[in-house]
Order: structure tokens, then sequence, then C-alpha cells
């Protein structure tokens, strides 16, 4: 039968509540905390992700706006000789890390030299892109030239700036050529990228319209018909911003990172399923709250049992005393309650033996009174509350005339009227 007041049913009893209150503490608090912290690192990793994109590509087209002013600067002064033109261009075509290639338009936006299009020359640009060439003479220097639809059906862009003649006037202008429709640096970068399960990132332009993406082919016919304005993230491009975004994509909730391209007005978003992440997180729980639980569960059950071995010679001893007999005195660790445990054990015996001492003399005394048949013997109890009869033989009940049960616990003066 458990005895639930002993010192080993208490210890464990409270052992078990408090580890049904860690359990309670690590699933409503613990747990919690771990999974919200998982999830916030996991969207900060995809803003970075965004962030350092959209940087890479804006660095990529800023080097590309360097070289373009370097190359004309080379040029310096021109003359609009196409020959020389000719030779100028395909030399940068050799070296150019970034663009397709280039061409020189005069101020009027006619092809003064085209190498890769040598047909063109002599032609004009199409009316609905004649603001490329009136913007660098407003800013007197090179300017970014978003997606356009070329006349040989493609969709370039690049970076445009005016050329200088003797007289340090615009004379024409060099365009570098990046074709969105042929493989480049911004979109092989955009097309590798991936996070989590299902993740992925996609570039736009700074109308919406996607120039790249790791599932879809951008090429001159479609181009309008992926327009992305409307979809939350890159609404919120298109107003210069970046951060991060829940909203519903495809039939499930997504989250997404976003970041503007200074360069460009471009924009990068990197965006994944909510439930990736929820799924990534949960994973994150198992090693980060179950192992240091369990470690402290381990050490809880540890020092229990190092507690209840320390114990068990009180337990030993309270089963001797439990049963009335010393017998052999066992032996106990010499750690401090060893030492108090044998201790109380010497003096339990000590205590038992006087008792047996006790009780064989009364027996003795007892035994001379119920052989002393013609002897009377009266033994009186002194106490406090006074004397009373303590024994009474029965040579005395002879000489006195009462019975034993009539005298014990009785004042002398019921045989000594006169005392």
């Amino acid at each position: 039968m458990i005895n639930i007041h002993s010192l080993r049913f208490r210890t464990g009893f409270l052992l078990l509540l408090f580890l049904l209150l860690v359990w309670l503490i690590n699933i409503l608090f613990i747990q919690p905390l771990v999974f919200d912290r998982a999830v916030k690192e996991a969207t900060d990793n995809q803003m970075l992700l965004a962030s350092h994109s959209a940087g890479m590509i804006d660095f990529v087209f800023m080097q590309g706006k360097k070289e373009l002013e370097a190359i004309a600067a080379l040029m310096a002064p021109v003359n609009l000789d196409r020959a020389l033109l000719d030779k100028s261009l395909r030399a940068a075509d050799s070296v150019t890390q970034f663009y397709n290639y280039f061409f020189v338009l005069d101020r009027t936006g006619r092809w003064v030299s085209y190498p890769e299009r040598p047909e063109l020359v002599g032609e004009y640009i199409i009316p609905e892109n004649r603001w490329v060439i009136e913007k660098p003479l407003e800013v007197n220097g090179p300017v970014f030239i978003d997606v356009v639809k070329s006349r040989v059906n493609t969709l370039v862009g690049g970076y445009i700036t005016p050329l200088y003649g003797a007289d340090n006037t615009p004379v024409g202008f060099l365009r570098g050529v990046l074709v969105l429709t042929e493989e480049n640096t911004a979109a092989a970068l955009i097309k590798h990228l991936r996070i989590g399960s299902h993740g992925y990132a996609y570039l736009v332009a700074g109308n919406g319209k996607l120039l790249a993406h790791p599932f879809l082919s951008l090429d001159y016919e479609h181009f309008d018909a992926y327009d992305y304005s409307d979809y939350p993230p890159v609404a919120r491009l298109l107003r210069g911003e970046s951060g991060i975004i829940e909203y519903r994509y495809e039939n499930q909730t997504w989250i997404a990172a976003y970041h503007p391209v200074g360069a460009t007005g471009w924009g990068v978003v990197v965006h994944q399923p909510k439930g990736d992440i929820e799924e990534a997180a949960m994973r994150t729980i198992a090693p980060s709250v179950s192992i240091p639980i369990l470690l402290f569960i381990f050490l809880i059950v540890f020092f229990t049992i190092i507690f209840f071995q320390s114990v068990k010679p009180l337990s030993r001893l309270l089963a001797r005393v439990r049963i009335g007999q010393p017998g052999d005195q066992p032996q106990y660790p010499k750690d401090e309650i060893g030492i108090l445990a044998e201790e109380f054990d010497r003096l339990f015996q000590n205590l038992f033996s006087s008792r047996e001492e006790i009780r064989k003399k009364t027996a003795h005394i007892r035994s001379i009174f119920e052989a002393a048949r013609t002897i009377a013997f009266v033994i009186y109890d002194v106490q406090e509350s006074g004397t009373v009869i303590q024994e009474f033989s029965p040579g005395a009940e002879k000489l006195f005339g009462y019975r034993k049960d009539e005298t014990v616990g009785k004042p002398p003066s019921l045989i000594h009227p006169d005392t």
C-alpha cells in the first residue's frame, strides 16, 4: 500500500507536478516564442535576400553606366564618321561585360553606326522611342532606358549618353543595348534564386511588367500580358517602397519581400508560401526546444534518484522502528544522513533494551505477588494527584476482605480508614 505521507511519495508527486508545469510552459509559451522567432528570422532572411539581389542588380547597372561613359569619353571628339564609329563600337563590343551591343544615333534619331544591324543605318528609330534622345540632353549625361520594343522585335534596355564634338557640343548619342529577351546578368541572377521549398524571385520593370521569372520566358509578343502591377508587392514597389507583405496568390497565402533597384526603377520580389515558412519553423522547434527540455527533465530525474538514495538509510531506520525489534544493525553509508540514521538506530536499540529490562522486572515482581498467596502485599503508587494502590496480593485479599480489582487505583483509606 502506498503511504501518501512518505517523503518519497511526496517528492515523486512534486516531481510529477513540476514536470507537468514544465511541459505546459513549453507548450503554451516556449514553443510559440521559438516558432515566432523562427518565422521572423525566415522573413528577415527573405528581406535580406531581396535587398541583396536588388543591390547586386543595381551595382551591375551602375557599372554599365560607368562603362558607357568611359567609352563615350574615349570616342570624343566625335565627327559621326561611320567608318571610325564602326571601328570604335566593334572594339567596345569585344570588351564589354554588360551590354549586348552598341549603336550611335545623330540628334535627329537616325542611326549613324550600327555594327550589329548595318541594314538599319540611315533609318530612324520608331516615333514612340524618340524620347530616348531627348532625355540625355535634358540631364546632359547618361540616362537609363527602361524596357522598350525595338525595330527588330526584341525587348531592350540599357543606357544612352550624349556624344560631344570638337566644340564640346552634343552631336549624337551612344546607346548601350541590353537585350532583355536574351540571357543577361539580371535575368540569370533572378532565375537561379530560390528560397525554401517552393519560393522564388522575379524581376519587374518600372511599369510593373515582368522582366525575369524562373518559370516564365520573357518574349516580345507576350511582354504586355505579364503585367504584375496589380500584385500587392509590385504595387508597393512602383511607389518606391520596400518591405514584407502577406497576400493571397495562386489560392494560397504567400509572404513576399520586395525591394526596388535604385539605378533602374525596377524591383525585385522574393516570395514563398507561408506554409513553407511555418513548416520550417516547426522543424526548428524540435531541436531548439525539445533537447533542452529533455536535458532538464533528465537532470531533475537524476537528482531525484540521488535524493532517494540519500534518504534510504532513514527508510531502513523507520522500518526497524515499526517492527519494534532492533535486530542486527544494518550497514549505513558514511554521509551525513547515514551517520544520523546510525545514531538514531543506536538510540533506538538502547531504548528497546531499557524497555525490555523494565518489562522483565515488572513481570518478576508480578510473579512474586502471584506466588505469595498467604502473604499480604500492598504496593502504593505515589502520584502528584495522590497515592493509590498499585498492587494487591491474594494474601491481602484474605486479610482485608477486598478483591484486587476493587482496590487497584483506589486510595489507601479504602483499607485503612484511619489514614
